[in-house]
């Protein structure tokens, strides 16, 4: 279970904080790529981290691959409404 819910946490997390710094910049306007500000920084962390440990799409390839398809199950049928249900949310809570 840890296996399917680790890349949906990071592809979550890591881009709602991606768009959140880029709405911050977008916020002040030029002001957002002063360093005084910090938030180009913000920015720069927020976008590699949705690099670390792969890509997000690459991560949704492999979760796919690895989970999804795996023989079917009791297991595999509440994998595919967990996976439903947190992009639902994922959608509601974005921008």
């Amino acid at each position: 279970m840890l296996a399917l819910l680790t890349p949906v946490a990071k592809a979550c997390l890591t881009e709602l904080g991606l768009e959140s710094a880029s709405l911050a910049i977008q916020c002040l306007g030029g002001h957002g790529f002063i360093a005084e500000w910090g938030l180009e920084q913000n920015y720069r962390d927020a976008r590699i981290s949705t690099l670390y440990e792969g890509t997000t799409g690459i991560q949704a390839i492999d979760l796919l691959g690895r989970q999804i398809s795996a023989p079917s199950s009791c297991e595999n049928s509440f994998t595919r409404k967990l996976l439903q249900t947190s992009w639902w949310v994922y959608d509601t809570v974005s921008i």
